[in-house]
């Protein structure tokens, strides 16, 4: 399948060689990104292409304007030098979509601006993914039934060396979730919009995906869903349908499932796990609330569940030594990828 074309058009050399650079490396589109330092340059290229986006200066753009700049692309971000009060453009050529950015502002803007363009445009971006990476996904899950155990804090630091090997994001099931301050306070999206758009914009996922993630020591995470109620209609499809497109659209090796609370599909969402960590511990209570969670497991035909689960006790990470023998014992019965399928 071929890429979509990006374009870059900005006379200063400088700063269009570092914004190619910038968006190759952090955009994490399957854009084929080219830059130019002159119009000529650029109408010389979009006579045998297409190109689905154009990143332009403000003074290359008035350029195009006068020599027809439809013909080139319909989809344009122009890049401005000065503050402007207007930020979208109406064309008199129908059909194309022109929007105005600060041309100064830091990086990750511009790539957010990028994000958000091609999320409202009517029409050119339709399954723009992440194809280069062919992902082989495994699905890790941690779930144990003790409260206060510390799967959270372990999830992350399997996630954070998971991410060393392969692309990771960490999936959270738990209402008022802590994780949410951890990634920096209140985030405008989350894992239920993450399924809606699963659900009702598939052609544009991908898109989706890279605005709502945060990025933190290498590990893609997706804000928890506020509530309980909202957990709650996570069904086993649901969820099954977002896995396959994280996978297949967002190129990761590796999803990381923080289970606390109970979606409707919870043991067939458990099914779906190439691996199950339980966290356990020794008081008399607490091997009691376990064995009626493997009861549950039996006595609904989930053996398959408990054959794959891995138990593990978990010390105090101040015993950082034993702390990250728990973690390593975990992270070896993941298989190193096969590079020859990347």
């Amino acid at each position: 399948m071929s890429m979509l074309k990006l374009a870059i058009c900005d006379s200063e050399e400088v700063y269009c060689r570092r914004l190619d650079e910038y968006l190759r490396n952090n955009l994490g589109l399957s854009f084929d990104i080219y830059s130019f330092t002159g119009v000529d340059l650029l109408n010389d290229f979009a006579r045998d292409n297409e190109i689905a986006l154009l990143l332009s200066s403000e003074k290359e753009f008035l350029t195009l304007q006068k020599n027809g700049v439809k013909d080139i692309c319909s989809n344009i971000i122009v890049l401005d030098e000065q503050q402007r009060s207007v930020v979208c453009e109406d064309s008199c050529d129908e059909g194309m979509l022109v929007e105005h950015v600060s041309k100064y502002q830091p990086a990750k803007g511009i790539v957010d601006e990028i994000l958000s363009f091609c999320t409202k445009a009517p029409k050119g971006f339709e399954g723009l993914g992440n194809y280069q990476t062919h992902a082989n996904g495994r699905l890790i899950g941690f779930y144990t039934p003790h409260k206060g155990a510390g799967q959270t804090t372990l999830a992350r630091k399997v996630a954070q060396r998971l991410s060393e090997r392969g692309k990771t994001i960490f999936l959270s099931l738990e209402s008022f979730s802590a994780l949410t301050f951890a990634l920096g306070g209140e985030s405008k999206e989350n894992l239920s919009d993450l399924l809606y758009y699963a659900d009702c914009e598939r052609d544009k996922f991908c898109l989706y995906l890279e605005r709502i993630k945060t990025n933190v020591e290498g590990v893609d995470f997706i804000a928890p869903a506020k509530t309980a109620s909202q957990i709650k209609e996570i069904d086993h499809t649901r969820f099954k349908n977002l896995y396959d497109l994280i996978v297949s659209e967002g190129g990761y090796n590796y999803v990381v499932l923080d289970m606390t609370d109970y979606p409707e599909g919870f043991l067939d969402i458990l099914r779906m796990c190439d691996d199950v960590i339980t966290i356990t511990r020794n008081g008399e209570a607490d091997n009691f609330v376990l064995g009626m969670y493997e009861d549950v497991l039996r006595e609904n035909s989930y053996e398959d569940v408990y054959l794959k689960t891995f138990k593990c006790q978990v010390p105090d990470q101040r015993e950082s030594s034993r702390y990250n023998s728990v973690v390593d014992s975990i992270i070896n019965r993941e298989e190193p990828l096969d590079e020859s399928k990347g």
